[in-house]
């Protein structure tokens, strides 16, 4: 279980998990984001506060300090930082020496070209070609083409329509009605 207890008096804080509620108060933060309630604490100005953590028979008790983050950076030393750029250097000139190995683009071009000259090549063995032959047709001397004129009745058929019949509702009008009775009486006689 973790608690927090808040010292500090005349503040309203509202955690988001929990209703809101004045300070000084003990609250329970067992199923809250612990990162988020500091940070809530530190935003309304909240210094003197606890986090109790309740674990069996083991108790640990948190304050301020120990959610402070550090100003200052911590020193590196210098020789790791150049080992590192130094790996990082060979790995770049391995990973250029891979790339220089690989065939150039035209030979890759090539290889290509004759993989697609050899999958041709068996199609056709597989396939029978037939001999086409294209003609013109051309009217005399004006080199211009001969347009055919085609019969409507290849393109429009004659539909029979002495079978069809036409289905549907039908309607008929029996009169102007006035009133509201008469109405009733003239739908009622119908079938």
């Amino acid at each position: 279980m973790i608690k927090l207890n808040v010292k500090e008096k005349g503040h309203i804080l509202h955690i988001p998990g929990n209703a809101p509620f004045r300070t000084p108060a003990k609250v329970d933060i067992t199923h809250m984001n612990l990162s988020m309630v500091i940070t809530i604490l530190n935003n309304n100005g909240i210094t003197d506060f606890e986090i109790t953590s309740t674990d069996g028979d083991e108790k640990r008790v948190y304050t301020k300090k120990d959610f402070e983050i550090g100003k200052e950076p911590p020193k590196q030393d210098l020789s790791k930082i150049d080992e590192r750029f130094n790996k990082i250097e060979k790995m770049l000139y391995d990973l250029a020496k891979k790339k220089s190995k690989k065939s150039d683009p035209q030979e890759q071009i090539t290889n290509k070209l004759n993989a697609l000259e050899e999958l041709s090549k068996r199609i056709l063995e597989r396939e029978r070609v037939k001999e086409i032959v294209y003609t013109s047709k051309y009217d005399g001397d004006s080199k211009k083409p001969i347009i055919e004129e085609l019969d409507e009745d290849t393109f429009v058929p004659e539909v029979d329509i002495s079978k069809m019949e036409l289905k549907g509702s039908s309607s008929e009008k029996i009169g102007e009605i006035e009133g509201a009775e008469e109405a009733a009486d003239m739908l009622s006689r119908l079938k």
